[in-house]
Protein backbone atom coordinates (compact mmCIF):
# COMPACT_ATOMS: atom_id res chain seq x y z
CA UNK A 1 0.00 0.00 0.00
CA UNK A 2 2.81 2.39 0.93
CA UNK A 3 4.60 1.59 -2.33
CA UNK A 4 1.48 2.39 -4.40
CA UNK A 5 0.94 5.65 -2.47
CA UNK A 6 4.55 6.66 -3.11
CA UNK A 7 4.16 5.91 -6.82
CA UNK A 8 0.98 7.98 -6.99
CA UNK A 9 2.67 10.90 -5.24
CA UNK A 10 5.68 10.69 -7.54
CA UNK A 11 3.37 10.63 -10.53
CA UNK A 12 1.42 13.65 -9.31
CA UNK A 13 4.63 15.56 -8.61
CA UNK A 14 5.89 14.70 -12.09
CA UNK A 15 2.65 15.91 -13.68
CA UNK A 16 2.76 19.08 -11.60
CA UNK A 17 6.33 19.80 -12.71
CA UNK A 18 5.40 19.11 -16.32
CA UNK A 19 2.38 21.41 -16.08
CA UNK A 20 4.42 24.17 -14.46
CA UNK A 21 7.04 23.89 -17.19
CA UNK A 22 4.44 23.99 -19.96
CA UNK A 23 2.80 27.04 -18.35
CA UNK A 24 6.14 28.85 -18.07
CA UNK A 25 6.93 28.15 -21.73
CA UNK A 26 3.46 29.34 -22.75
CA UNK A 27 3.78 32.58 -20.77
CA UNK A 28 7.26 33.25 -22.15
CA UNK A 29 6.46 32.77 -25.82
CA UNK A 30 2.83 33.91 -25.67
CA UNK A 31 2.75 36.92 -23.32
CA UNK A 32 -0.34 39.02 -22.72
CA UNK A 33 -1.52 41.36 -25.45
CA UNK A 34 0.11 44.80 -25.01
CA UNK A 35 -2.21 47.61 -24.01
CA UNK A 36 -3.13 50.34 -26.49
CA UNK A 37 -0.68 53.24 -26.46
CA UNK A 38 -2.81 55.69 -28.46
CA UNK A 39 -6.45 56.46 -29.23
CA UNK A 40 -6.04 56.24 -33.01
CA UNK A 41 -3.66 54.03 -34.97
CA UNK A 42 -2.63 54.91 -38.54
CA UNK A 43 -3.61 51.41 -39.69
CA UNK A 44 -5.89 48.59 -38.66
CA UNK A 45 -5.04 45.04 -39.74
CA UNK A 46 -7.94 42.63 -40.07
CA UNK A 47 -6.67 39.05 -40.13
CA UNK A 48 -8.37 36.92 -42.76
CA UNK A 49 -10.19 33.63 -42.31
CA UNK A 50 -11.81 31.27 -44.78
CA UNK A 51 -15.10 31.72 -46.64
CA UNK A 52 -17.53 28.89 -47.34
CA UNK A 53 -16.82 26.79 -50.42
CA UNK A 54 -19.60 28.64 -52.30
CA UNK A 55 -18.02 32.02 -51.50
CA UNK A 56 -20.48 33.10 -48.84
CA UNK A 57 -18.95 34.52 -45.64
CA UNK A 58 -18.48 32.29 -42.61
CA UNK A 59 -19.53 33.28 -39.10
CA UNK A 60 -15.92 34.09 -38.22
CA UNK A 61 -15.59 36.41 -41.21
CA UNK A 62 -18.81 38.20 -40.29
CA UNK A 63 -17.71 38.69 -36.66
CA UNK A 64 -14.26 39.95 -37.65
CA UNK A 65 -15.72 42.39 -40.16
CA UNK A 66 -18.24 43.65 -37.58
CA UNK A 67 -15.30 44.28 -35.26
CA UNK A 68 -13.38 46.18 -37.95
CA UNK A 69 -16.35 48.46 -38.64
CA UNK A 70 -16.95 49.03 -34.93
CA UNK A 71 -13.31 49.95 -34.26
CA UNK A 72 -13.19 52.32 -37.25
CA UNK A 73 -16.36 54.10 -36.19
CA UNK A 74 -14.88 54.50 -32.69
CA UNK A 75 -11.88 56.22 -34.29
CA UNK A 76 -9.44 53.44 -33.37
CA UNK A 77 -7.67 53.46 -36.77
CA UNK A 78 -7.55 55.53 -39.97
CA UNK A 79 -7.15 52.98 -42.80
CA UNK A 80 -7.77 49.24 -42.97
CA UNK A 81 -5.61 46.47 -44.36
CA UNK A 82 -7.29 43.09 -44.76
CA UNK A 83 -4.83 40.22 -45.21
CA UNK A 84 -5.60 36.73 -46.46
CA UNK A 85 -5.36 34.74 -49.68
CA UNK A 86 -7.36 31.84 -51.14
CA UNK A 87 -6.23 29.31 -48.55
CA UNK A 88 -9.00 26.75 -48.09
CA UNK A 89 -10.86 27.22 -51.40
CA UNK A 90 -10.89 29.46 -54.48
CA UNK A 91 -12.22 32.52 -52.68
CA UNK A 92 -9.72 35.16 -51.53
CA UNK A 93 -10.38 35.80 -47.85
CA UNK A 94 -9.47 39.49 -47.88
CA UNK A 95 -11.72 40.27 -50.84
CA UNK A 96 -14.75 38.51 -49.34
CA UNK A 97 -14.17 40.40 -46.09
CA UNK A 98 -13.65 43.73 -47.87
CA UNK A 99 -17.09 43.41 -49.45
CA UNK A 100 -18.58 42.61 -46.04
CA UNK A 101 -16.99 45.68 -44.46
CA UNK A 102 -18.09 47.99 -47.27
CA UNK A 103 -21.66 46.73 -47.02
CA UNK A 104 -21.71 48.25 -43.54
CA UNK A 105 -19.55 51.31 -44.15
CA UNK A 106 -18.29 52.07 -47.64
CA UNK A 107 -16.26 55.07 -46.46
CA UNK A 108 -13.60 52.91 -44.77
CA UNK A 109 -10.32 53.06 -46.78
CA UNK A 110 -9.30 49.44 -47.46
CA UNK A 111 -6.21 47.80 -48.96
CA UNK A 112 -6.41 44.05 -49.61
CA UNK A 113 -3.35 41.84 -49.19
CA UNK A 114 -4.32 38.76 -51.21
CA UNK A 115 -1.51 36.20 -50.88
CA UNK A 116 -0.94 35.45 -47.17
CA UNK A 117 -1.73 31.91 -46.05
CA UNK A 118 -0.91 32.03 -42.33
CA UNK A 119 -1.00 34.51 -39.45
CA UNK A 120 2.79 34.89 -39.74
CA UNK A 121 2.43 35.79 -43.43
CA UNK A 122 -0.43 38.19 -42.65
CA UNK A 123 1.95 40.18 -40.46
CA UNK A 124 5.03 39.76 -42.64
CA UNK A 125 3.29 40.89 -45.83
CA UNK A 126 1.52 43.74 -44.07
CA UNK A 127 4.82 45.09 -42.80
CA UNK A 128 6.18 44.88 -46.36
CA UNK A 129 3.29 47.13 -47.43
CA UNK A 130 3.40 49.79 -44.70
CA UNK A 131 6.67 49.35 -42.80
CA UNK A 132 7.06 49.35 -39.02
CA UNK A 133 4.26 51.74 -38.06
CA UNK A 134 1.81 51.64 -35.14
CA UNK A 135 -1.00 49.21 -35.93
CA UNK A 136 -4.23 47.84 -34.46
CA UNK A 137 -4.66 44.12 -35.17
CA UNK A 138 -8.18 42.64 -35.21
CA UNK A 139 -9.15 39.00 -34.78
CA UNK A 140 -11.05 36.61 -32.49
CA UNK A 141 -10.19 36.42 -28.78
CA UNK A 142 -8.95 32.82 -28.98
CA UNK A 143 -6.45 33.81 -31.67
CA UNK A 144 -5.49 37.19 -30.19
CA UNK A 145 -2.64 36.13 -27.92
CA UNK A 146 -0.80 34.13 -30.59
CA UNK A 147 -1.34 36.92 -33.13
CA UNK A 148 0.20 39.40 -30.67
CA UNK A 149 3.20 37.15 -30.03
CA UNK A 150 3.87 36.97 -33.77
CA UNK A 151 3.25 40.70 -34.27
CA UNK A 152 6.11 41.47 -31.87
CA UNK A 153 8.51 40.07 -34.51
CA UNK A 154 7.38 42.69 -37.02
CA UNK A 155 5.99 45.78 -35.28
CA UNK A 156 7.41 47.96 -32.52
CA UNK A 157 4.03 49.38 -31.48
CA UNK A 158 0.77 47.47 -31.72
CA UNK A 159 -2.22 46.16 -29.84
CA UNK A 160 -5.00 43.69 -30.58
CA UNK A 161 -8.76 44.25 -30.56
CA UNK A 162 -10.88 41.12 -30.48
CA UNK A 163 -14.42 39.81 -30.15
CA UNK A 164 -15.30 36.91 -27.86
CA UNK A 165 -15.17 33.61 -29.78
CA UNK A 166 -14.19 31.34 -26.89
CA UNK A 167 -15.78 27.98 -27.69
CA UNK A 168 -14.60 24.39 -27.25
CA UNK A 169 -14.16 24.09 -31.01
CA UNK A 170 -12.01 27.22 -31.22
CA UNK A 171 -9.93 26.22 -28.21
CA UNK A 172 -9.40 22.75 -29.71
CA UNK A 173 -8.15 24.36 -32.94
CA UNK A 174 -5.94 26.89 -31.16
CA UNK A 175 -4.09 24.58 -28.74
CA UNK A 176 -2.14 22.67 -31.46
CA UNK A 177 -1.30 26.00 -33.15
CA UNK A 178 0.13 27.39 -29.91
CA UNK A 179 2.16 24.24 -29.32
CA UNK A 180 3.60 24.44 -32.84
CA UNK A 181 4.43 28.12 -32.39
CA UNK A 182 6.24 27.56 -29.06
CA UNK A 183 8.13 24.59 -30.51
CA UNK A 184 9.28 26.67 -33.49
CA UNK A 185 10.40 29.53 -31.24
CA UNK A 186 12.38 27.12 -29.05
CA UNK A 187 13.98 25.59 -32.15
CA UNK A 188 14.93 29.04 -33.49
CA UNK A 189 16.45 29.99 -30.14
CA UNK A 190 18.56 26.83 -30.01
CA UNK A 191 19.75 27.31 -33.60
CA UNK A 192 20.70 30.92 -32.83
CA UNK A 193 22.76 29.85 -29.81
CA UNK A 194 24.46 27.17 -31.88
CA UNK A 195 25.34 29.69 -34.60
CA UNK A 196 26.75 32.11 -32.00
CA UNK A 197 28.96 29.41 -30.51
CA UNK A 198 30.27 28.46 -33.94
CA UNK A 199 31.10 32.09 -34.71
CA UNK A 200 32.92 32.50 -31.41
CA UNK A 201 34.94 29.33 -31.97
CA UNK A 202 36.01 30.55 -35.42
CA UNK A 203 36.98 34.05 -34.29
CA UNK A 204 40.78 34.56 -34.62
CA UNK A 205 42.93 35.81 -31.73
CA UNK A 206 44.22 38.64 -33.94
CA UNK A 207 41.29 40.81 -32.82
CA UNK A 208 43.04 41.27 -29.47
CA UNK A 209 45.83 43.28 -31.10
CA UNK A 210 43.81 46.50 -30.90
CA UNK A 211 43.60 46.25 -27.10
CA UNK A 212 47.09 44.93 -26.39
CA UNK A 213 49.77 47.56 -25.71
CA UNK A 214 52.76 47.31 -28.02
CA UNK A 215 55.16 46.53 -25.14
CA UNK A 216 52.88 43.88 -23.59
CA UNK A 217 52.88 40.24 -24.66
CA UNK A 218 49.75 38.10 -25.00
CA UNK A 219 50.83 36.28 -21.85
CA UNK A 220 50.84 39.52 -19.88
CA UNK A 221 47.57 40.64 -21.45
CA UNK A 222 45.73 37.51 -20.36
CA UNK A 223 47.41 36.81 -17.00
CA UNK A 224 48.51 40.22 -15.77
CA UNK A 225 51.93 38.76 -15.01
CA UNK A 226 55.31 39.23 -16.65
CA UNK A 227 56.07 36.39 -19.02
CA UNK A 228 58.88 34.23 -17.56
CA UNK A 229 62.17 34.25 -19.47
CA UNK A 230 63.36 30.84 -20.53
CA UNK A 231 67.08 30.20 -20.00
CA UNK A 232 69.11 29.45 -23.08
CA UNK A 233 70.49 25.96 -22.41
CA UNK A 234 73.09 26.36 -25.16
CA UNK A 235 74.81 29.06 -23.10
CA UNK A 236 76.47 26.41 -20.96
CA UNK A 237 78.37 25.12 -23.97
CA UNK A 238 79.78 28.40 -25.19
CA UNK A 239 83.46 29.02 -24.43
CA UNK A 240 84.29 32.35 -22.96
Amino acid sequence: MLKKTTQWMAGLLGLSALGAGAYAIHQHFLPKVPKATRQTYPFGLLLGCKAHDDGTPTRSQIHRCDLAVEEYEKGAYQALIISGGAVKNNYVESEVMRDLVHKQNETIPIVCETTARTTWENLEKTKALIGDVPILIMTGSTHARRAAAMAAHFFSEFTVASYNDLTLKKVGQEIPSRIRYCALEIKKGLEKKKDQKELESQRPLAFIDEDTPENESYYEFFTGEVEPVEEDETAFFIDE
